[in-house]
C-alpha cells in the first residue's frame, strides 16, 4: 500500500500533494532491503489518474522500482461508484492478490495501514503487516518502521543482508 503506509499523506490530499508528501521514516530504506530479495509490487486504491504523482513520490524518496497497480475507477457502470468508499478498497486489493496468485506468483507479505488491507492480505493467505495503533485480527500491527523491520526479520520475510547477491526471489507489496 502507499497512502498511510509509505506516504504520511491522508488519502483526500493525494490529488494535491501526492508527489511532494513525506515518506515515513525508514520506509524507503526498508523497501530497498526487501527489494534485494523480492520483486516489489505497489498495490494502491489510488485511481490511475494519479499515476504521475505516485511515480514521482516513489522516485523522490528512492523507493525501489516495482509494478504499481492502481484501482482504476473508470466509472463505466454505477457499481463502480462503490470504489470511492474506502471500506471497499480491500475488495479491490483481494481481487488483485488472488489474480496474481492464480498466475503462479507467490506473495511473501502485504504491508498496509487499513483494516481493509489486512482483510485482503489475510483473505489471500498472505502475511499481513499494518501501520496502525489498533489491533487487527490476523495482522501484525506497528507504528514505526523499525518495529516492522524487527518483525519481518523474526518472520524470516526479511533476511539480514550478507553482502552476497542472488537467491530466490518472491513478491512482496507495501
Amino acid at each position: 500500500d502507499i497512502d498511510g503506509t509509505l506516504s504520511s499523506l491522508p488519502d483526500f490530499l493525494v490529488p494535491f500533494w501526492g508527489a511532494r508528501t513525506k515518506a515515513f521514516r525508514g520506509g524507503p530504506e526498508l523497501a530497498r532491503e526487501l527489494a534485494k530479495t523480492y520483486e516489489i509490487v505497489y498495490l494502491t486504491a489510488r485511481d490511475d489518474s494519479l499515476a504521475f504523482e505516485t511515480w514521482a513520490f516513489l522516485a523522490r524518496h528512492r523507493f525501489p522500482p516495482g509494478a504499481v497497480i492502481f484501482d482504476d475507477y473508470g466509472f463505466t457502470d454505477p457499481e463502480q461508484l462503490e470504489q470511492w468508499d474506502p471500506k471497499n478498497h480491500g475488495k479491490f486489493k483481494l481481487a488483485v492478490l488472488k489474480s496474481l496468485q492464480a498466475r503462479g506468483i507467490t506473495i511473501a507479505a502485504g504491508i498496509g495501514n487499513a483494516s481493509t488491507d489486512g482483510e485482503a492480505y489475510v483473505g489471500a493467505g498472505v502475511k499481513s503487516y499494518l501501520r496502525t495503533d489498533k489491533s487487527e485480527p490476523g495482522s501484525f500491527t506497528f507504528e514505526e518502521t523499525s518495529e516492522l523491520k524487527t518483525k519481518l526479520l523474526a518472520d524470516k520475510v526479511l533476511v539480514q543482508s550478507s553482502g552476497l547477491s542472488g537467491g530466490v526471489r518472491g513478491t512482496t507489496g507495501p
